[in-house]
């Protein structure tokens, strides 16, 4: 197991490089050590801006462990297809871009853009998320294309914009436009929600499950009260994996079903826990 924790306080954000997800699998301690990265306006060496330990452990699943402060590091995970890795502190911008197997447990918040191009593996983060959580990388019209994500805690604007496929669970509340121009996939929502939910939405679902209240918008259209099997089945899956928040009736099964984007076809559903 590599042990990685910042050699000081960092005074710019520090940009990695997708080839060190490949490195810290592997174990590649000379690659890794003199990997260039991006420091502010400056090219730094990885071994100048971070301690690199390795240790045998060899009950642990964990491949590589992080402690300390990394919210000025962007872009851990970054096209990560394998292993695992554990964050024990706050973590920047871009955590899981273009992600496509593994898993990322963060024990602390994430900044903007995590999972973004997200097509496979598993992140947890065991407290807030910032904007554009799901969302799509520059330069392309999807956001993730399959995954699982749970946020514990709260997530910002713009969770999901153009999701294609994938899962996407939100212990707290979720800022503005929710699910902005998804285009299939599934996001939970176990909070509070904003009006703006579903807003321009062409397909897919989400589920409202723990709100205190819900009010008919504008955008989408009321249907029908109904007892999809399938949605039972997702919910007890998420249980049974530790992606549900424990104050979560995974039995929830009667929901009222709202279709929307009322502009875009109705082709997308809202359902909302009776």
């Amino acid at each position: 197991m590599l042990c990685i924790t910042p050699k000081q306080k960092l005074e710019s954000f520090v940009e990695l490089p997708a080839e060190l997800s490949e490195y810290l699998v592997r174990s590649n301690v000379d690659q890794i050590s003199r990997l260039k990265l991006r420091e502010g306006r400056n090219e730094r060496a990885f071994q100048d801006l971070f301690n690199l330990t390795q240790k045998s452990e060899p009950d642990t699943e964990i491949d590589v462990f992080f402690e300390g402060d990394f919210s000025k590091v962007h872009g851990i995970g970054r096209k990560m297809s394998e292993g695992r890795l554990e964050i024990r502190g706050n973590i920047g911008d871009c955590v899981g871009e273009e992600m496509t197997g593994g898993t990322i447990e963060v024990y602390g918040n994430s900044r903007d853009c995590t999972a973004r191009g997200m097509s496979g593996g598993r992140i947890i983060v065991h407290g807030d998320a910032g904007d554009h959580l799901g969302s799509f990388c520059p330069g392309s019209m999807k956001g993730m294309t399959g995954g699982e994500v749970f946020v514990e805690g709260s997530v910002g604007e713009f969770c999901g914009h153009r999701m294609r496929r994938g899962t996407i669970v939100v212990g707290g509340d979720s800022g503005e436009y929710l699910g902005y121009e998804m285009l299939a996939g599934t996001i939970v929502a176990c909070g509070e929600i904003r009006e703006t939910i579903g807003l321009n939405m062409v397909r897919g679902t989400i589920l409202v499950i723990g709100t205190s209240k819900f009010e008919s918008m504008s955008h989408l259209a009321k249907a029908v009260q109904y007892d999809p099997a399938v949605i039972r089945m997702l919910l007890k899956y998420l249980r049974s994996q530790n992606l549900l928040p424990e104050h979560i009736e995974a039995s929830a099964s009667r929901f009222t079903r709202y279709l929307g984007d009322m502009a875009m076809g109705q082709r997308g559903e809202v359902l909302v826990v009776s």
